[in-house]
């Protein structure tokens, strides 16, 4: 039987806390824009605003953006600023403790940012990283043998510019329009 389920880990504390910090960033350069005094002028709020911007953007890639997806071809683990998709038939072992390892056949050890150390999981036994590995080992006992060949571990970059740099371009051009 094929699934096309995906499963998505995340961790939960850091999705909640960055997505808030989002929020609240956005909300900090809305004022910036609309409530700063006159005086300060278009191209001061102009050089606080991208600042502003890129740390959220820093910000949302560490927290928001990071996952681990379980799929029927394998492991998608997306880090901060890099994306793995690691077939079943690559993975050697999985390394859980303190934080989270993926041991592939090749020899890479792939940590997956959802599944790294924490000293608040430490001191309660570890479970983001037992239940990582626990769903690892279950959804990967579902899917069928006959699934692929592949032992090859792709990556690529992936810090999503285009949304962030359309944002900062709209911000930019309100404060232009209300400061200029």
């Amino acid at each position: 039987m094929r699934t096309t389920e995906v499963v998505v880990i995340r961790r939960r504390s850091d999705f909640v806390v960055g997505w808030a910090g989002t929020v609240l960033m956005c909300l900090i350069v809305l004022w910036m824009i609309f409530f700063t005094p006159q005086h300060l002028g278009f191209w001061y709020v102009a050089q606080v605003v991208p600042a502003l911007w890129l740390v959220l953007w820093f910000c949302w890639l560490a927290t928001v953006h990071t996952k681990l997806e379980l799929s029927e071809s394998g492991l998608g683990i997306t880090n901060w600023f890099y994306r793995y998709q690691v077939p079943w038939r690559a993975i050697h072992w999985i390394q859980s403790g303190d934080l989270t390892v993926v041991h592939t056949v090749d020899g890479r050890r792939i940590k997956p940012a959802v599944g790294g150390y924490s000293l608040a999981g430490k001191l309660r036994g570890n479970p983001m990283q037992d239940r990582i590995s626990d769903q690892i080992a279950e959804f990967r006992k579902a899917v069928p043998d006959d699934v692929g060949t592949s032992v090859q571990v792709s990556g690529r970059l992936d810090i999503h510019p285009l949304p962030f740099l359309a944002a900062l371009a709209g911000f930019v051009l309100l404060t232009a329009i209300v400061r200029g």
